[in-house]
């Protein structure tokens, strides 16, 4: 069992983090050089696809990783959550969380600026590259954590 939510762990790890940085780092620039109805229509269209996706991958994430932690013997009891095992596991959790939470005001940050009228690229530009910022460096200390439990380094 423990294998299965580790593959499923790491399936979904790597489905939401990719898709965080590739819009992060791909799409969003990508989107600042277009006009803004053009923008609109992309995000729109592109929310249809992504959302699901995003949204299952990062919920299947952070179950897998609440029952990974459990299962693997890493916090059995509650006293574990104070051990190094427990306190790096959740700082993965309230790094993830925060990316998420983040990532979701920045997307509704954007909507209300291409919904708004008139061209609002600078202030997209200016929300994207705080968005960048805390999603690379999110996914960077998870990253980190990740190598440091998996190596036991705690």
């Amino acid at each position: 069992m423990l294998d299965i939510v580790h593959f499923l762990h790491l399936l979904s790890a790597t489905a939401w983090a990719g898709g965080a940085i590739f819009f992060a780092f791909v799409v969003e620039p990508t989107l600042l050089r277009l006009d803004p109805p053009a923008m609109r229509g992309f995000t729109l269209t592109a929310g249809r696809f992504a959302g699901p996706l995003m949204a299952g991958s990062g919920i299947l994430l952070l179950l897998t990783g609440v029952a990974r932690a459990w299962l693997g013997g890493g916090i059995a009891t509650p006293a574990d959550i104070i051990t190094p095992y427990g306190l790096y596991s959740l700082a993965a959790l309230a790094i993830v969380v925060f990316v998420t939470v983040t990532g979701g005001r920045h997307r509704a940050s954007v909507a209300a600026l291409l919904a708004a009228e008139g061209d609002r690229r600078a202030e997209i530009a200016a929300s994207w590259r705080s968005h960048a910022t805390i999603t690379g460096v999110g996914l960077i200390a998870v990253v980190a954590i990740m190598a440091i439990l998996g190596l036991g380094l705690y």
